[in-house]
């Protein structure tokens, strides 16, 4: 019995040595392969994360805002709150495709630090208290709607989160390097593209531009209000060529299409917005928006003064600046002379000082003072 054990056991060994020497030939000539076993790979969900900081509130938040397909309630709340309307102390449902724009953006341009905000949400009461005080803002801002931001990439140039912004093609794209800190404008709303004028070539041009006043917040004041007080042309005609999202109703050339995609009604979760549940995402969902530049009219209220006017005028300015350079430095040169004497003076000793002062009097006066 044991020695069928030893036989069998020897017959096994020599078995496994032949099979192993024929496995190292046959890879060797490279005609026998034996492959590894697969390795079950789970696949993780793909969640979103958006990082952003209030510029003016100082709020910051880093969250997880989508997973898969499936927006997360809670933190879309958590958003909306962070981009709310701080003066009004109000806020809305945000679109969260534009959370979408930013968060490819945040990893395309790989900013320093969180997204900043400049501006969110922002109220009806507030964007008409900004239009009654004279500022460049839209009547129908998609800032009032929930669907504009305008952001600070921390260590990008804003022409390159700009351009980045354009090539995504989806709604609209504006640069403003003249309003205070250089930010970009992005929405959901209808594809187009602005930048800022400067005010100085706008007044040079001749462009309609509105008087300025001293902002008085009103949240209870709305459009229809303001724009009984001031014309509605001079509202649109003062934005940036391409920047009006929704064209005056009195002008002929406004598409009706374009007009009725400005509504915009976001999923909502029936349960607690506390608790985390997923919102259904489809591909096409969101608003849909038609291009259009519908201040190609609006900007050509004023007729704009002929090209040897605008030259006089920019050369008789610069002739007035230059002057009023020179002059400036000439004053200051007098003056830090002045000053140069009076200390050098400060530092001889008393008697000499003295003895200048009668050897600088006329010899009568001198003679006078001495008696």
């Amino acid at each position: 019995m044991a020695m069928a054990r030893r036989r069998g056991a020897g017959a096994l060994a020599l078995v496994l040595m032949v099979v192993g020497s024929a496995c190292a030939w046959g890879q060797a000539q490279g005609q026998l392969t034996v492959p590894n076993p697969p390795i079950a790979q789970q696949s993780l969900p793909n969640e979103r994360i958006l990082s952003l900081r209030h510029r003016w509130t100082h709020e910051q938040l880093t969250i997880v805002y989508r997973i898969g397909n499936g927006y997360q309630a809670d933190a879309l709340a958590a958003l909306n709150w962070l981009l709310r309307d701080y003066r009004c102390n109000k806020y809305t449902t945000m679109d969260p495709k534009l959370f979408d724009l930013l968060y490819e953006l945040q990893q395309e341009l790989q900013p320093r630090g969180p997204i900043q905000i400049v501006s969110g949400y922002r109220s009806e009461g507030y964007n008409a208290s900004l239009l009654r005080a004279g500022r460049t803002v839209d009547p129908d801002s998609q800032h009032t709607l929930g669907r504009a931001v305008d952001v600070i990439f921390p260590g990008v140039p804003a022409d390159r989160v700009r351009a980045a912004a354009e090539a995504k093609g989806l709604g609209g794209v504006g640069y403003y390097p003249f309003s205070g800190p250089i930010f970009v404008h992005v929405d959901t709303g209808p594809v187009r593209h602005w930048a800022e004028q400067d005010p100085r070539v706008r007044r040079v041009m001749g462009v309609p531009m509105r008087p300025r006043s001293r902002l008085s917040l009103d949240c209870g004041l709305t459009t229809d209000q303001v724009l009984e007080q001031i014309s509605p042309d001079q509202a649109y005609a003062a934005l940036p060529p391409g920047a009006a999202s929704k064209p005056h109703p009195a002008s002929d050339f406004a598409p009706a299409s374009l007009a009725a995609s400005t509504t915009f009604h976001p999923q909502t979760p029936a349960s607690n917005p506390g608790i985390t549940t997923p919102v259904s995402v489809k591909e096409g969902d969101g608003p849909s928006c038609v291009g259009a530049d519908p201040l190609s009219r609006l900007s050509l209220l004023r007729p704009a003064p002929k090209l040897p006017v605008l030259l006089k005028t920019a050369r008789t300015r610069l002739k007035a600046k230059t002057a009023l350079r020179q002059q400036a430095k000439m004053m200051l040169k007098q003056q830090v002379k002045r000053q140069l004497k009076v200390a050098r003076r400060a530092v001889k000793k008393p008697n000499q000082t003295a003895a200048e002062d009668r050897g600088a009097l006329t010899r009568p006066e001198w003679e006078k003072s001495a008696f």
